[in-house]
């Protein structure tokens, strides 16, 4: 190898020095600039972070699986993290879109991801200078946030309980597997009914929302019902003495009427046969009585005729005989010894009495 050709080796060895000498100032590949980045017109907004994890300066912005924009720069204060943002000029993102730190990879790079609201489409967009809000920012977790908590799932969390649980439910099952299966199956059977009367269910509750509200909305007067009803049953308690000897007399008073019951129910029924006796007559003599009170009530109305004021003088004398005929028949024989001519009827005894007055 001739001179010429070790001076090239020799510059890269020396630059690998000064790389390596150099990291004990601080220097390391997150603070190295990425390589790529956004190029032509842009514009930039701003987003507040309350962490921003391992995120670099020219870090990636993504919509989707599309670049459209880079991480220009980072600060702090008020223990957030500010973020200016430049996006290419041809990306329009649409106010309220809201922005992600992801990882693609637990070795890759961080990036921001950006999600355009679905329904933004028409506008209003982000302008120059505009900001993104820390409600509308957050952070995926980390790999060493994942690691942590899933070790504290292994470690210190209900995992390591697992066998022990299967062994205590194994021990329990053991010999009770029919009674179990007989159970799930009535479970079943029930969850099956009350999946099918659902609706019945759902109106029952609705019906029992609404009294909860009326019985709600009435609660005053069910208040006032309850503390009036109190003295009441107080005072019923009061009188307890006074019903218990009411009761007794009552009872007594039943036992006498009972006792006059018995010993005038002979007397009664005697009384009901007698009174038979005459309703039973008076049914026999209806026919004969009949044309009499027809006859009188057909003289009432014919009064007027033959006496136009109010008053009217009128003498009757009648004669019956109750053993022997009926009373006041249409055919009732002369009471007169000695007389055979039949009696004219009570009609035509009327008519002559009345003379011309009576059509």
């Amino acid at each position: 190898m001739t001179r010429r050709a070790r001076r090239p080796a020799r510059w890269m060895a020396a630059l690998g020095i000064l790389a390596l000498s150099g990291s004990g100032c601080g220097l390391s590949l997150q603070a190295l600039p990425k390589p790529g980045g956004i190029s032509g017109p842009s514009y930039q907004i701003k987003a507040v972070f309350a962490n921003v994890l391992n995120l670099p300066v020219q870090a990636r912005v993504l919509i989707g699986a599309n670049q459209v924009g880079q991480v220009s720069a980072i600060s702090t204060a008020d223990f957030q993290a500010h973020l200016t943002l430049t996006i290419k000029k041809g990306v329009l993102l649409p106010v309220g879109t809201t922005a992600q730190i992801l990882f693609d990879s637990p070795l890759g790079d961080d990036f921001i991801e950006l999600h355009p609201p679905a329904n933004g489409a028409n506008g209003p967009y982000l302008r120059q200078g505009d900001l993104l809000p820390e409600p509308d920012t957050s952070s995926a977790p980390s790999i060493a946030d994942t690691l942590a908590a899933l070790g504290t799932l292994l470690n210190g969390g209900g995992l390591n309980q697992l066998q022990t649980i299967i062994v205590q439910l194994n021990d329990a099952l053991n010999g009770h597997q029919g009674d179990i299966r007989t159970v799930l199956e009535d479970l079943q059977t029930v969850v099956t009914s009350l999946a099918a009367n659902r609706t019945s269910i759902d109106s029952a509750l609705t019906g029992l929302t609404q009294l909860s509200t009326v019985l709600a909305q009435g609660s005053a007067a069910i208040t006032n019902g309850i503390d009036t009803i109190g003295p009441a049953v107080g005072v019923l308690a009061d009188d307890n003495a006074d019903f218990s000897r009411l009761l007794d007399s009552t009872n007594q008073l039943s036992t006498i009427a009972s006792s006059v019951v018995n010993a005038s129910g002979q007397a009664g029924v005697t009384d009901i046969k007698e009174i038979d006796g005459v309703l039973n007559q008076l049914v026999s003599v209806e026919q004969d009585i009949g044309p009499t009170l027809a006859d009188f009530s057909r003289f009432e109305s014919l009064t007027p005729k033959i006496a136009p004021g109010n008053y009217l003088q009128l003498s009757l004398t009648g004669n019956a005989i109750v053993n022997s005929a009926p009373v006041l028949g249409a055919n009732a024989p002369n009471p007169t010894a000695g007389t055979s001519a039949p009696a004219t009827s009570n009609g035509n005894a009327i008519t002559g009495l009345l003379g011309a007055g009576l059509p």
